[in-house]
């Protein structure tokens, strides 16, 4: 089925996050969400470069991942964890 939200790491070992974000942000559902995890604001501009508007910053921790949810829509609504 549809998926609603991609994470993907800018730095992936065998091949760069930010050409697999740009291949898959031309073909992304309506309203799905994709996000780049980076490591710091170099890795946060490759992935505005390949269009990416959302990051994480690695280690991701889940008050980051819970507020990314909640502002694309997808937490939990029934509250759980």
């Amino acid at each position: 089925g549809p998926w609603h939200l991609l994470c993907v790491d800018v730095e992936l070992p065998d091949a760069r996050g930010a050409a697999l974000l740009g291949a898959v942000l031309a073909r992304r559902p309506p309203g799905a969400a994709l996000v780049a995890l980076v490591r710091d604001r170099e890795d946060a501009a490759v992935a505005a470069k390949a269009g990416i508007r959302r990051t994480l910053l690695k280690p991701v921790d889940r008050q980051s991942l819970d507020r990314l949810l909640a502002l694309t829509g997808l937490a939990a609504r029934d509250g759980a964890s």
